[in-house]
């Protein structure tokens, strides 16, 4: 029977290619960590190979795996936070190499999406502070895929026209759009 409306087959050659992914990356030269930091070497495992997945471009796969970990109840309940922080973090990765600009625009989308649950779900997580950065710069970031002034800046020039004529703008305040 599908799960999650995928058939079993497919199920069953994704763990394949996981396995052959995890082969590769283990037989390869670790290249800087960029994961969450962790000390649990357990933990410290899943997040080498998630960053090997990364590195050699299967996002989809490291989407996968997330889930599995997520959805295993051997995986130690501190982990949580950091699975939903990785999360975000594939999600930027995947849209740094996006060519296609409604693709990038939607990774991003689920990047902040991610960032947004992180932080609301763990808001006193040692990593909350990195997620508020990351979540600024996806901001930044689907502001210029939009092409589209962020919002502090639509406001800010809202302001400045309400201002009286007395203080006119100053000269390098960049012109609404």
């Amino acid at each position: 029977t599908p799960r999650h409306g995928v058939p079993p087959w497919e199920h069953r050659a994704r763990r394949v290619a996981v396995r052959i992914a995890a082969v590769l990356i283990l037989a390869g030269p670790a290249a800087g960590q960029e994961t969450a930091p962790t000390t649990d070497p357990a933990a410290q495992k899943h997040l080498d190979f998630l960053e090997g997945l990364r590195e050699r471009g299967y996002f989809d796969l490291a989407d996968q795996y997330l889930g599995e970990l997520h959805d295993d109840p051997n995986t130690p309940a501190s982990m949580e936070p950091v699975l939903a922080f990785e999360q975000g973090r594939g999600k930027i990765q995947e849209a740094e190499v996006a060519q296609d600009l409604q693709r990038r625009e939607l990774l991003l989308d689920q990047a902040r999406s991610a960032f947004d649950d992180f932080l609301r779900t763990y808001p006193s997580h040692e990593l909350a502070p990195e997620a508020k950065v990351q979540l600024a710069q996806v901001l930044q970031a689907l502001s210029d895929v939009r092409r589209d002034p962020p919002h502090d800046l639509r406001r800010f020039h809202r302001l400045v026209q309400r201002l009286p004529e007395t203080h006119p703008p100053r000269a390098d305040t960049p012109p609404p759009h």
